[in-house]
């Protein structure tokens, strides 16, 4: 088809695509339990400058500030997170269609791109839309970066991923994931290696410089340095069962842990793990200790620390069940139309899409193994994945392991942070289904007693 007709379906698809959307949603943007947190940061960063320490980074702050959501959440909003989900599907369509040249691939993933899951995150006000988007970025850059040479885009996939970490503090340490990725590649692969090497010091130089500068802003400003004072709260979700073990030197602050946590586990409308008591547990902290957010954060790091040190099974035990949980599909209630069988489909859609994806990974890193001990078997695997799909399934891979790693190690593993990364997740799917296809048509077949085996 030529270039200009491809443009013009584009363009009709995706206006037809916003049209629906925005009609379908009259009452998003949509506020939840965390916007309000968003929209204060918004408020404080409205004159152009922060005024206090604040726990959520600032990057979908500005995102409010200039569709002038900060006060109240407008429409022109949801308008710009509809096009940010479009743009990136559509890059990342684009990259797909590069290395498969498979139209059924493209097409699967653009499906599932515009369903209502996918769609519906869009619609609150959330990180969720725009951590997707410089996710998928950063991926497709890099990406034709290091096929390409072009530094441009080398460039262009560093400063996506550093900002995704102002946007989301889960990934402050990904522009590290991905060198060492890339070290690893460079190694098998048979690409110009300085490709790899400008790639990771481009990498660590823009994660430096948005990481680093914010946490030296908040250290210069307020004496804190790091992006978030959360750490130390979040590690409480993980030490739920082993807080009576704090010694007594922290009598006061064990008491009202063990109050709270208490009482929110036999909540009759909590879900019974308590694992989020802390929130609640805050404001007597502080009154009764007389500490600020980032004092309280540090002490609550090192008592958790201890706590985890003592009982380093129940930690293993509640990061397991965290990763268990973070697999479990992610509807939005917007998604469903009121329809409890909507529900369910979309729930069934993205369990099976999950498993997917986890058995693709498992198939692809056994075949890595074997292909490195069995003679010859990597040469066949390097026709059937060649370099440029092997970086881009690296790259997309690492994201979702590593949001997956890190929701799971020092967070609940809530499904919800498994959002932005879902179409990378089913790109990396549909390479490694490609690659697969390619392997079993390069495999030699013998005709045996009549028939063929491979």
């Amino acid at each position: 088809m030529p270039k200009r007709r491809t443009a013009f379906l584009i363009l009709v698809l995706t206006t037809i695509y916003g049209l629906v959307y925005w009609h379908a949603w009259p009452q998003a943007p949509c506020s939840v339990s965390d916007s309000p947190g968003y929209l204060e940061v918004a408020r404080d960063l409205a004159d152009g400058r922060l005024d206090q320490l604040q726990e959520r980074v600032p990057g979908f702050p500005l995102l409010l500030v200039w569709t002038r959501s900060h006060a109240t959440p407008r429409r022109a909003l949801f308008a710009v997170q509809l096009l940010l989900h479009a743009v990136a599907t559509l890059a990342l369509c684009a990259l797909l269609y590069r290395l498969t040249a498979s139209k059924p691939s493209v097409i699967a993933l653009a499906t599932v791109a515009v369903l209502p899951p996918s769609v519906s995150h869009a619609g609150y006000v959330m990180s969720e839309t725009l951590a997707e988007f410089w996710l998928i970025a950063s991926v497709c850059a890099l990406t034709r970066g290091l096929l390409t040479g072009r530094w441009e885009w080398i460039v262009l996939g560093a400063v996506a991923t550093g900002w995704s970490a102002l946007v989301r503090p889960t990934y402050s340490a990904l522009a590290i994931a991905f060198v060492a990725v890339l070290w690893v590649l460079a190694r098998r692969l048979a690409l110009p290696r300085q490709r790899f090497r400008a790639a990771s010091l481009a990498l660590l130089l823009a994660s430096g410089v948005a990481v680093g500068g914010y946490a030296g802003f908040n250290l210069m400003r307020f004496g804190y340095f790091g992006t978030t004072p959360l750490l130390g709260f979040n590690l409480c979700t993980r030490t739920v069962r082993v807080v009576e073990r704090l010694p007594d030197e922290h009598r006061q602050i064990r008491t009202i842990l063990v109050q709270h946590r208490d009482s929110v586990l036999v909540r009759r409308s909590s879900d019974h793990t308590a694992t989020m008591y802390v929130w609640e547990a805050i404001p007597e902290l502080r009154e009764k200790t007389g500490l600020s957010m980032s004092q309280l954060n540090r002490k609550l790091l090192r008592l958790n620390v201890k706590l985890i040190a003592r009982g380093p099974m129940w930690y293993v035990a509640a990061v397991l069940e965290s990763a268990a949980h973070y697999w479990m599909p992610s509807v939005p209630l917007l998604a469903n139309f009121d329809s409890q069988l909507l529900q369910i489909v979309w729930a069934a859609v993205g369990f099976g899409l999950n498993l997917v994806f986890l058995a693709v990974v498992a198939l692809a890193l056994g075949s890595c193994v074997l292909g490195a001990c069995v003679q010859g078997l990597s040469q066949t695997l390097r026709r059937a994945a060649p370099g440029e799909t092997c970086v881009a399934l690296g790259l997309a891979v690492t994201v979702v392991l590593y949001t997956f790693c890190i929701s799971s190690v020092v967070e609940v593993g809530n499904p919800r942070y498994r959002a932005p990364t879902d179409l990378l997740a089913l790109f990396a799917s549909l390479l490694a289904l490609n690659a697969w296809r390619r392997l079993r048509s390069n495999l030699p077949v013998q005709q045996v007693n009549g028939s063929h085996r491979c």
